[in-house]
């Protein structure tokens, strides 16, 4: 569905209504999309339906940071 279908959170659910391993599929579509569209493309009423999202943001803001600075001292060291 992902090279004919537009990026966004429309494309999750037409993924699971394909049938087959749907929790899967819409986990792997999900990191796909969410990777190349970013926190933008979700609605907040979808955000709201998560528990703690608010803290799972955190943990996705540090984490990023700490991928930016472990490549920040890998480049210094070459």
């Amino acid at each position: 569905c992902l090279p004919t279908c537009e990026p966004d959170f429309h494309t999750l659910i037409r993924a699971t209504e394909i049938g087959g391993d749907t929790d899967s599929n819409a986990a792997m579509i999900g990191a796909i999309v969410g990777g190349r569209t970013g926190v933008k493309s979700l609605e907040q009423e979808h955000i709201n339906q998560v528990y703690q999202s608010d803290y799972i943001r955190k943990i996705g803001e540090e984490f990023g940071l700490a991928i930016i600075h472990h490549l920040d001292q890998s480049n210094k060291k070459n």
